[in-house]
């Protein structure tokens, strides 16, 4: 026994057998690196793969969402350092809304198609006081984030003037059909918060401005909101 002992003592120390010793330890050492790494990126592609997947589910139930047409919404157009903010709730073919610019402060509801603008303590018919495209139709909204692609490299999604101006139906036909328009989809828990629409190259083409336009919307309470009545 005291015989192999030494004789693998030997062996050890020879300078060849050592080298190479060395060397079989360095190559498992660099192989395990490699193999966790693998491992790391996998569980990692696997993890994001699962949020992105949430993240779409989340667009997806949105637009079923805003199909039932029950929620409270927030929207903010910001145009240049001009800024209206409308702030409500919809039930079904029913709004009611406070709409704000600077010192104005309107209180307004719908029925169906008809306006009504509060004057002197009256409701008086009148229109909506969107710009650009009707922001309160749900459906429109629908349709510009079906519409849109995945731009994965700057994480927006996108959308032409073409197709936004066939989505909104305006008439005005100045655009440039290559303009791109993005879209920014801000998540909470892997819900959506908020839609950040860039609409500054669309306005541009069609209304000959620099101006820079976002419009911002925001849905919330989603299937909350009781039936009211309108005045």
């Amino acid at each position: 026994m005291k015989k192999e002992k030494n004789k693998i003592w030997k062996i050890l120390k020879d300078k060849k057998t050592h080298s190479i010793i060395l060397i079989v330890f360095y190559c498992l050492l660099f192989l395990s690196l490699i193999f966790y790494i693998r491992i790391k990126h996998n569980l990692e592609n696997s993890n994001n793969n699962k949020e992105n997947i949430e993240k779409i589910e989340s667009i997806f139930e949105l637009q079923d969402y805003l199909e039932n047409k029950n929620y409270s919404y927030e929207y903010t157009l910001k145009v240049d350092n001009d800024t209206y903010k409308y702030t409500g709730k919809r039930y079904l073919d029913k709004e009611e809304f406070v709409f704000q610019n600077g010192l104005i402060s309107e209180n307004y509801q719908r029925n169906k198609s008809d306006i009504y603008k509060k004057e002197n303590d009256k409701f008086i018919k009148t229109e909506l006081p969107y710009h650009y495209f009707n922001y309160f139709d749900s459906d429109l909204i629908g349709a510009i984030l079906e519409k849109s692609t995945f731009d994965s490299k700057n994480n927006l999604y996108e959308i032409s003037n073409k197709d936004l101006q066939d989505i909104i139906g305006n008439q005005k036909n100045n655009y440039e059909q290559e303009g791109i328009n993005t879209i920014e989809i801000i998540y909470g828990d892997n819900n959506v918060v908020s839609i950040i629409i860039d609409l500054t190259n669309y306005v541009k083409t069609i209304n000959e401005t620099d101006d820079l336009v976002i419009l911002e919307l925001k849905y919330m309470n989603f299937q909350k909101i009781k039936d009211f009545s309108i005045n």
